[in-house]
């Protein structure tokens, strides 16, 4: 399908022409308009979508409730605003309560209705945090149990390695299997060894 008389967002600027999409992916990007027929835009701004990595909730809905419905709600507001693609975030709350949350993102992804961004990985905010860095997070429930850790990995079957993100487990804890971060760990990277990862991975920071 043509869609022309746009401004597309290409290389780091606007340029105005038109561009072609088939099965919901840009085919083809053209710095003129072209005569044939197609949908007049009327010089609105385009851009690519939008990936958003860390989100608790929208829309009076919380990723941490495990509900599925108010996911599927979450999902289908971030599509209306420009994003295509998310990493639903939770907190730091009882065990059952995760995986319960956790479960639901492998169901949306596995099934995802249509108007919905797409789950690309689940952002594990808590419980694995440590207590000088867990900020508004509940103390109570701050459980480094690498057994619990674990588990947790072996619920979201459907993402594969590189799209899932563990933040804040302690330096110890060294996986093959994991994206990590230094967001919320005292350590220093220079004390926290990391075996060698596999190439699925794109990052990886010792914490």
């Amino acid at each position: 399908m043509l869609f022309k008389n746009a401004n597309i967002f290409v290389d780091g600027r606007f340029q105005h022409g038109a561009f072609r999409v088939e099965s919901g992916r840009f085919t083809e990007v053209l710095n003129t308009v072209p005569a044939e027929d197609g949908i007049d835009l009327e010089n609105q701004y385009v851009i690519p979508g939008l990936v958003d990595v860390h989100n608790h909730g929208n829309s009076g809905a919380d990723f941490s409730d495990g509900d599925y419905d108010g996911l599927v709600k979450m999902a289908r507001y971030l599509a209306q605003n420009g994003v295509t693609s998310f990493a639903p975030a939770s907190m730091t709350l009882p065990y059952d309560v995760l995986e319960a949350a956790y479960k639901t993102a492998v169901q949306l992804k596995n099934a995802p209705p249509s108007g919905c961004a797409r789950i690309v990985g689940i952002q594990m905010e808590g419980p694995f945090f440590s207590e000088k860095k867990k900020g508004a997070q509940n103390g109570a429930h701050l459980k480094p149990d690498f057994a619990a850790f674990k588990h947790f990995m072996t619920l979201p079957r459907g993402f594969s390695a590189s799209r899932m993100w563990q933040r804040s487990c302690p330096a110890h804890w060294n996986s093959r299997s994991l994206q990590v971060s230094s967001a919320r760990s005292p350590s220093r990277t220079p004390t926290a060894r990391m075996k060698r990862l596999p190439p699925s991975l794109t990052q990886a920071r010792a914490i």
